[in-house]
């Protein structure tokens, strides 16, 4: 496995920010508590599949919550929420 040119990195990542119109530390706080918002809904999913009578509910709105501050943050459009019907049809297609 090679590793990517530093430079094409570094690259790559100036212009993210200057897309997301954010510097390192505000992105980095972002993309943080998005992490963790995700982490935690998918530990709540998994502990649903265990034990049915818990609800995921909660965590996956908190989740929303998340990319809502992430799209105001940045003043662009979040991005399309995935639900399992608009799943299946992308995976027909």
């Amino acid at each position: 496995m090679t590793s990517p040119d530093r430079s094409s990195l570094l690259a790559r990542s100036e212009a993210h920010l200057r897309e997301a119109r954010l510097g390192y530390v505000e992105h980095f706080g972002v993309a943080v508590g998005i992490g963790s918002s995700l982490v935690t809904a998918g530990a709540a999913c998994l502990l649903h599949a265990i034990v049915p009578g818990t609800s995921p509910t909660r965590q996956a709105a908190s989740c929303a919550g998340s990319t809502a501050r992430s799209s105001a943050i940045s003043a662009r459009p979040a991005p399309p929420t995935c639900t399992s019907s608009n799943m299946r049809s992308e995976a027909g297609s």
